[in-house]
């Protein structure tokens, strides 16, 4: 007996721009600061001022993600996996980027 495959086909889906790049941003900007954080460690520490400029563009770039990721959730009939890793991915290192940035300071 052959299986035949399974009629159900979900159209009128597609993928939100805004989801993807919301996405993309995210990858990149964890890729980023993993890149930086070791950088900064095999430095001891004490990393070049341009590490510190990349992590505050990769700040600001990850507040760009989130507020792509908010605006992809206004589309209808998208798929969410995109915009759903792009606001989690975003608003995490939203946060560790801002607690790094205030532990700096206070210290």
């Amino acid at each position: 007996m052959i299986l035949k495959k399974s009629s159900y086909m979900f159209k009128g889906r597609s993928h939100s721009k805004y989801g993807l790049i919301s996405m993309g941003i995210g990858i990149l900007v964890v890729i980023t600061f993993f890149i930086i954080s070791f950088l900064s460690g095999k430095a001891g520490g004490n990393g070049v001022m341009g590490l510190g400029a990349i992590g505050l563009t990769c700040f600001v770039a990850s507040i760009w993600g989130f507020l792509f990721g908010i605006k992809s959730f206004k589309d209808k009939d998208i798929y969410y996996v995109p915009p759903v890793i792009g606001l989690g991915s975003n608003g995490i290192m939203m946060v560790v980027l801002f607690t790094l940035y205030v532990i700096g300071i206070l210290s």
